[in-house]
């Protein structure tokens, strides 16, 4: 990601939220408990993928240990017959590895689907405060534009 892309989806989305709010100002009530969430959602994500990535550096160098000492003492591994053992040893480090490495990718996943399901919850605000103030008679068609211009952020 780009300093570009990031400034590029940080306009559209606060673009989109303040011209959600200045149409339908209701939607203002549910903005403050989830930007609440989502800054409790990336604490406990920052926190929990940096230990991760260091598990995965620390699981990480094994395997470059068995490699190394693989290619370096190839003779010896043939002539002592120990090509089983150091297969076994190899794919215990890499197994440590997928580990860490899957676990990061869970997290990023629970981290990903809580940040939609956020704007889930924004969106079904937005679009029942457009159904209650058009039923009320205080909106008009450029209501439902805002409205419908956050779903395409």
């Amino acid at each position: 990601l780009t300093l570009f892309d990031f400034l590029t989806l940080a306009f559209m989305a606060v673009g989109a939220i303040v011209t959600t709010c200045t149409v339908l100002p209701f939607t203002i009530v549910a903005i403050a408990p989830l930007v609440w969430y989502f800054l409790g959602v990336r604490n406990i994500f920052v926190t929990t993928t940096r230990e991760l990535k260091r598990l995965e550096g620390l699981a990480r160098s094994p395997i470059f240990a068995v490699m190394g000492e693989s290619l370096g003492g190839i003779a010896t591994i043939r002539a002592n017959n120990a090509l089983l053992y150091v297969e076994e040893k190899f794919r215990e480090a890499h197994d440590a590895h997928g580990r860490a490495f899957f676990a990061f990718m869970a997290s990023s996943r629970w981290a990903g689907f809580r940040m939609d399901s956020t704007l889930v919850v924004f969106l079904a605000c937005a679009s029942y405060s457009t159904v209650l103030c058009s039923s009320q008679g205080r909106t008009s068609r450029r209501s439902l534009f805002a409205n419908f211009s956050t779903f395409f952020f």
